[in-house]
């Protein structure tokens, strides 16, 4: 896509690779790269966010999964089974209620960032009113993220930074996550 001068279809296959391998040193690189040669902003994330992006989806919820279990099973378990409590499963409790409350940050700011997708098309025009024919508030660039705040028919609300908003055609913003 890149040598395709698809600048903002590239930007999001490096988001989306990033997204499933967020260690990817080439990847990281690349997408600066690109943001460079693009003259883009770097993305403003939120901390939950900047959290989230420090494992894999999959692994925050592997964890959060593993977590809640280890958690219900060892508060549970000694009573079904008639055992005697001990302090290695009031341990194994403690710390699968430990993990579970230190992925619900990162489970949150997975969710935030499932709003953030790519402009897609060169020179999107914001507009004022989700028509057609709209009163244009401004102009994205190819490669821009912005964030979804509301959805009507074939156009999205989106914010990007620095606070410029407005209605875009669906067809020139895609998610990074698709919901």
């Amino acid at each position: 896509e890149w040598k395709n001068a698809r600048i903002g279809e590239a930007i999001l296959a490096w988001e989306r690779a990033l997204s499933l391998n967020p260690w990817d040193k080439n990847t990281l690189g690349n997408l600066r790269f690109a943001r460079r040669q693009a003259q883009l902003e770097m993305p403003d994330w939120r901390w939950h966010e900047r959290y989230s992006s420090v494992l894999p989806a999959n692994g925050w919820i592997g964890i959060a999964t593993g977590a809640f279990w280890l958690w219900i099973g060892m508060l549970t378990l000694p009573r079904l089974l008639n055992w005697r409590r001990t302090q290695l499963q009031q341990a194994l409790a403690a710390t699968g209620l430990t993990l579970l409350l230190l992925t619900l940050p990162a489970l949150a700011g997975l969710w935030s960032r499932s709003s953030v997708g790519v402009i897609t098309g060169d020179g999107a025009k914001l507009g004022l009113t989700p028509t057609q024919v709209p009163e244009v508030l401004g102009q994205l660039a190819a490669g821009e993220l912005a964030r979804v705040e509301r959805e009507r028919g074939d156009y999205v609300y989106v914010r990007a930074v620095p606070d410029r908003a407005g209605w875009l055609p669906r067809a020139q913003f895609r998610r990074i996550w698709q919901r």
